[in-house]
Formats: structure tokens, sequence, C-alpha cells
């Protein structure tokens, strides 16, 4: 059963209903195509009227509602003047017109063909039906006359009903790379059955073209584009990969090693791949890592020392001997070292691993990646001394259980002129105890006012006569709304196994047999942060974290990003960012540090201050203001945000007061204790319990 996936779904389309939507029409660069240039040019000179009475403002307002007003979406564009506001309104006029221009003649012609059927069609009807609209409304809307109205309803009647093109007309861009390719391109056409069945699930191109009710030439050159569009997709994104690999110090073209963000030079012998090993130069991977390579000739030995471990190999054998102060062990390698041109070659990924390195492979940069998440963190915190100080003082003892309670409390005043204001209370509590990597705890919500204040009983009615829901549907959304006011969640989180355990009566509306049963996430489900805080470590957490879990993204890109985080943040939040006094160090934000400026700062006033004293307690305050302009998120009402927290060893708290003018007021309130806790947290459910892996939970869910 799949209540709980398909209740939270529901749940999220009745909730939008009470949002306006925002129309998905952004800025576009003008079209700039010879041909199209041409046409608009020679349908100006011959409809100079029509051109002339073209109300800019008027369409602006008919098909851009999705903007708060033109200065908006000018700002969003990039557009500086009204002569470029009213050259991209009329833009989109023209290729409207360009549009029925194309194909209201072949509906003309099936017009003489069919006059019966011509004279019984009814565009009032039409527009009715498709626009959800009137004639007045349609023509207003789109600024034309009658009888470009009824030459439009037709036309779109006609191509809903009867047209089937029987040209495919291939872009110039898929011609060009279609006559730089010819053989590439034959291979595709003469298997573009199987591109067919594996892309588009049809077992043939007639299928398709059946199906698509159009010629079989016509789906054959539609392919043949998306394919071609898709390889110059994957070239143009290697030449992007070659072009950032080179400015990181690798060679485009050649198999690479990074180290902790940085290309290891091999000056004078490349990598190289064999049988699925990528062996390197050991010289040049050794002297990168920090160690000394000596080579003894006699017994045809390499060593190095590094870190004060002496690892010794013999070249043609398998045999790995290290020495760690004394203490000597033997490792068997998948391969062999061996000699070329002079330089010794090893298997990078097992001497890096037998340092303690992470090594992962990114096949689109071809690069062996050795993460070392210890320095690469240090090599970040350099520049957060100060704001490491406050988090070492939050972080608890790993030798002791530290118990935490917390609660939050929110009140919300919607206002109402006419039918008077309304209030609402939320609640929520957590307890749990954390030791190291380890924490459990319980938390508990009432969120039972949301169904009164998004009045979901009628938005309720209005979802099911939209979409019909089937009834399971329907009772995992009574579920959840039933369930607002007791909501309650127990949680195992242990860091070292990487390991996150929930349980919950929310989990019964997945399956009913889950009602007392923990669900399993691994580390491709969540984000498992050090023990010992630091900024370093939560930008390397952050960072790892989806390559940890699989997902589709490349190690060289993972690595620079977290290097990238820390140098933004260390430009935000950075030692440099404090002033040192008395108190501590007194970190300010104001719209000047953010970059906002003039027309794009919605702040009449702003500051953000925190200080954080030498014991690494913090204490800080925040107000803004945002006078009424289309930059703020609640229609452009004048806002005023009011706070302030602390944060203790043992105790925090929060304050915050949230005022939109005339539409509502939130005022929150969170406080947080935390003492020595005689019991250290569970590691893992208790034996007996029910346990629901990620390869029958998470993964088994068809949302």
């Amino acid at each position: 059963m799949r209540k709980l996936a398909s209740g939270l779904l529901a749940l999220v389309m009745l909730l939008a209903l009470t949002t306006p939507a925002l129309a998905d029409m952004g800025y576009a660069p003008l079209n700039t195509d010879p041909e199209w240039l041409a046409w608009k040019e020679a349908w100006i000179a011959v409809n100079p009227d029509d051109w002339a009475a073209f109300d800019p403002d008027l369409w602006f307002d008919q098909h851009y509602e999705g903007y708060s007003s033109q200065e908006e979406y000018m700002e969003i564009g990039g557009l500086t003047t009204r002569e470029e506001f009213e050259a991209h309104m009329a833009e989109t006029w023209l290729e409207n017109i360009q549009y029925y221009e194309e194909y209201s003649p072949l509906a003309e012609a099936y017009a003489a063909a069919h006059p019966e059927e011509y004279a019984a069609f009814d565009a009032d009807a039409w527009v009715a039906q498709s626009w959800y609209n009137t004639r007045e409304g349609y023509m207003t809307m789109w600024q034309v006359d009658e009888e470009t109205f009824e030459t439009h309803m037709w036309t779109e009647y006609f191509l809903f009903n009867y047209y089937q093109p029987q040209n495919y007309d291939l872009d110039s861009q898929t011609l060009a790379w279609i006559d730089a390719h010819p053989e590439e391109t034959a291979a595709f056409q003469s298997g573009v059955d199987a591109y067919v069945v594996e892309e588009w699930g049809y077992a043939s191109v007639s299928e398709m073209a059946a199906s698509f009710q159009v010629d079989e030439a016509y789906i054959r050159d539609m392919l043949l584009e998306e394919w071609v569009l898709g390889r110059i997709a994957q070239e143009e994104a290697q030449k992007e990969v070659e072009q950032m690999k080179e400015s990181l110090g690798g060679v485009p073209g050649q198999l690479g090693v990074m180290l902790n963000g940085e290309y290891i030079s091999f000056p004078d012998a490349a990598p190289e791949s064999v049988d699925g090993r990528i062996m390197v130069p050991y010289r040049a991977l050794m002297e990168a890592l920090g160690g000394d390579v000596a080579y003894d000739a006699a017994t045809q030995t390499v060593s190095c020392i590094l870190d004060g471990t002496t690892l010794t190999l013999k070249l043609g054998e398998n045999t790995l001997t290290m020495d760690e102060n004394g203490v000597v062990s033997t490792l068997e390698m998948d391969c062999a070292a061996y000699v070329k041109d002079n330089r010794t070659y090893v298997p990078v990924r097992f001497i890096s691993q037998a340092f303690g390195y992470d090594v992962l492979w990114d096949l689109d940069f071809e690069t062996a990646v050795l993460v070392d998440e210890e320095a690469l963190a240090a090599r970040i915190d350099e520049q957060f001394t100060i704001l490491n100080r406050a988090l070492d003082a939050l972080t608890p003892d790993p030798e002791q259980a530290l118990q935490t309670t917390a609660a939050v409390q929110a009140d919300v005043t919607l206002f109402d002129s006419i039918a008077g204001d309304k209030s609402y209370r939320f609640d929520g509590a957590v307890s749990g105890i954390v030791q190291g990597g380890v924490a459990q705890g319980e938390l508990n919500m009432d969120l039972s006012a949301l169904n009164e204040m998004l009045e979901l009983d009628a938005l309720m009615e209005e979802y099911i006569a939209w979409n019909v829901p089937a009834q399971e549907e329907l009772d995992a959304i009574n579920g959840l709304i039933d369930s607002l006011g007791g909501l309650s969640l127990e949680y195992i989180e242990n860091a070292e196994t990487k390991t996150f355990y929930v349980r919950s009566p929310l989990l019964a509306l997945i399956d009913e047999s889950w009602e007392d049963a923990w669900l399993a996430l691994g580390a491709d489900n969540a984000v498992f942060l050090p023990g010992k805080l630091t900024v370093g470590g939560i930008c390397c957490a952050l960072g790892m974290s989806s390559v940890e879990a699989g997902y589709d993204s490349p190690p060289v890109y993972a690595i620079c990003g977290i290097l990238e985080a820390g140098e933004s943040l260390a430009e935000l939040l950075g030692d440099r960012c404090f002033t040192h006094t008395d108190a501590g160090d007194v970190f300010t934000l104001n719209p000047a540090a953010l970059g906002l400026e003039g027309e794009y700062n919605p702040y009449s006033e702003l500051e953000f201050t925190f200080t954080v004293a030498d014991s690494g307690a913090v204490a800080g305050s925040f107000y803004a203001e945002m006078s009424e302009n289309s930059l703020t998120g609640w229609n452009g009402a004048a806002v005023i945000v009011d706070g302030a927290f602390s944060l203790g060893e043992s105790s925090r708290t929060l304050t915050l007061d949230l005022h939109a003018k005339n539409t509502f007021r939130l005022e929150l309130k969170a406080e947080a204790e935390s003492t020595l806790s005689a019991s250290a947290p569970l590691t893992a459910p208790p034996e007996g319990d029910t346990v629901i892996g990620p390869e029958e939970g998470l993964y088994n869910l068809n949302f």
C-alpha cells in the first residue's frame, strides 16, 4: 500500500490551491535568426496599422500575470529601458502571428474541401472549450479582430483534429552536425529501431509513427534530431570538462589524479590504465602525498616514508610491506608494480588507500580523486577559528551523554479587516540524548490549527470535485489531516554506521504493518555530520553526501564545490568579517555586505549581529524592514522581522517576530536545555523491534 506517498502528494496539491500560480514566462533574448528577422520586417511593412496599434502594456497584462509589475519583469529579465520592454512584448506577439500564418493556409484548404463542416463549426464553443474564454476575452487577450479570431479558432480546430505533419524540418545546427559526422549518422539511422525501443518504449519506428499518426519518415527525422542534439550537448559538456580539468592543473585527454582538489603533476610519465587499474608513476604520487621516496637498484625495491610509516615494495611482485613505528604488516596488492620508461608504476587506488585516503573514480574527468576529508576540512577551517570556537562549545564531549529538551511555540495571526483577525497556535517539543556520533530522541508536534487556518475541509471538497481521487487516496489524506494534532516521531542516528532510524505512526499510512516498525535510512537518504562540528567538516559532509549516496555527482565537481563553498562562506562569515572587542568577536551584517544596493536592495533597514565570547557562547539579534515593493514575498507587503537568539553550552533560546503588513504576523519562541545524562543513547533499535531496510522502505515506494 502506498497510502502515505499518495496522501502527501494529494495534500500538497490541496495546499497548492491556496497559492496563486506564477506564470512560467521568463525572459528570453530577442530572436536574431536571419529568416525570422526577414519575416518580421516583411510583415511590419505589409501591416503598418496593426504594428502601430499593438499595445505592449495590454499584452503584458494579459500574458504575464505571474509578475506583479512590469518593473519586476524587467528586473528579472535584465531589461533596463522601456524600449527593451516593448521590443520583448512585440516579439512574443509576432511569434503568435507567425504561427497562425504558417498553419492557417492548411486550415483554409481543408475548409474549402469540407464546406459543410466549416459552416457548422462554432468558434464560440471552441474558444470556451479550449481556452476557457469568450470571443471578446480572446480578442482582447491576443489583440485581434473578429475575422482573425475566426481564423485562429478554425486553424486550432483543424490542427487538433486533422493535421498530420509529413515533413520534420531539421534545424541548421542538426544539419551541420550530420554533414560533419556522416558515418556516425548512418550508424544511428541503421539502428534507429533499437533507439526507439530504449528511449521511447515503442517496439519499432512504425509503431511509434502509428501512435503519433504521422509518416515513418517524420518520426525518423524527429529521432535523428533528438539524438544529434544529445550528441552536441555531450560534446559541449565534454569541452567544459576539459577546460575545467586544465584550469585545475590536469591535462585534457590524459588520465588524471586529483588530491584534495588539486591535480597531481606527472611531468615526464603519464598515468595509464592497465587491466582496469589506474597505474601511476610512484615517485610523483608519493611526493605529492608528502613522502620521501628512495629506490634500491640492487634489490629492485622502492620505499617511501610518510608520516612515520615506511612503505616498501619490490618490482614485479604483488606484496607491499608497511612499517608503522616498528609494527610491520604485509599487504597483497591486486596487481604488481612495474617499470616503464625508467619510471615505477603502482596502482593508485591501493597505494592511496594504504595511507588512509578515500579514492573515488570520476568517469567524466577520467580522474582518480584522492580525498582526505580531515585535511580538506582543516584547509577550510583555517579561515573560521572564531566560528569554530562557537561550534566547539556547542559540540558535546563525546565521552559524556547529554540530555536535551526543547520546546517551540508559534502563534500565527491572519489579519482580516472585514471578518475579523484570527489567531492560531502551533506547538512542538523535542527530547533526546546525544553522545559522540550517536543520538536518540523523540519529536512531538501539535499542528491541528492548520486544519482551520488553511480551511482544509473546504479545500478537500474542491480537490475531490476536480480530481475524483480513489478511496485509498482519500483515506491517506484524511489520515494525515486527522494526525495533525498529535504528530510524533522517534529517531536514532548513528553517524559511525551512517544509519538513521525513524519510527512514527505515520508510517502506517504507507503500510499497515509498519505501524510499530523502524524505517532505516542510509547515506543515500540522509546527511551525517561529523561528531566534532567545524565549518570545514560540515562543508565536507554536505559536499560528499551526494557522492557517497551513489547519485550521479562527479567527484571532481563535489570536491571543487566543497572548496568553493568554504571560500564563499569565508567571504561572509570568515574570521576577517569579525571585529574583536572586550566582550568577544562581533559580527555585523548589513545590505552593503550582501552586495545589495539601490533598487536591488529591498531593505529600508537591516542589521544582523552576534557576538562569539571567548568561551564560545553566542548571543545575537536581527532586525529588518522591507518597504512595500515587488521584491518582498507577500504580494509586495511591507515586512518587519525582529528577533534574538543565544547559544550556550547548556541552554539555547530563539525569539522571532515576523509581521507582514495587513497580511499576517508570526511570533515564535524556542528554548532548549541540556544536562548530563546517566544513560547513553541507543545505537540501533532494540533487539526484537521490526526494522524496515532501505530496500524494503524508501526504495520500494513508487511516488
